[in-house]
């Protein structure tokens, strides 16, 4: 009989030791400040600065909003874009951490709005727990003029 329970302490050790090698889960937000350019219906755009707030809902899936001022080198002028998304991030506990991105899109422009939506996908590489860089490609996709505006971001994450 003893030698039953001493195999069954060792078992439930064992097992709690192998689950303990896992990092643990980072902060529930992601604070993203960037600049990237893109190519809009209209032209040719800059985006000059960006920011988006992810907090995380469960594992990978997030949810976030941001807003991104835009200059277009044509008559068109500064646009300003803001949408809401829900993401889903992979591998969350390794320095490098790809993710997936969509939602609703709204540009403003000269007193009048367009609605779309936006999808795109990138990754965060953690240079530490609380500091990194942030690449991403996304389409942003309105009606009207301004149909499509592909952008790439580069930035830096902070969580």
């Amino acid at each position: 009989m003893k030698k039953l329970m001493m195999a069954g302490v060792l078992l439930t050790v064992s097992s709690g030791l192998a689950f303990s090698q896992t990092r643990r889960e980072p902060r529930a937000w992601i604070c993203f400040f960037a600049g990237g350019g893109g190519i809009s219906g209209a032209g040719p755009a800059v985006t000059y600065l960006g920011m988006e707030s992810t907090f995380r809902l469960y594992k990978g899936l997030g949810a976030g909003v941001e807003s991104m001022p835009a200059w277009e080198f044509s008559d068109h002028g500064a646009v300003v874009s803001f949408s809401g998304n829900l993401s889903y991030h992979f591998r969350r506990a390794e320095k490098l951490e790809p993710f997936i991105t969509g939602g609703y899109s709204n540009l403003f422009r000269k007193g009048t709005r367009q609605d779309g939506g936006n999808f795109g996908g990138g990754f965060h590489y953690w240079f530490r727990d609380h500091f990194g860089l942030r690449a991403e490609f996304r389409n942003q996709i309105f009606t009207g003029p301004a149909r499509d505006f592909y952008e790439f971001r580069l930035g830096i994450a902070m969580r």
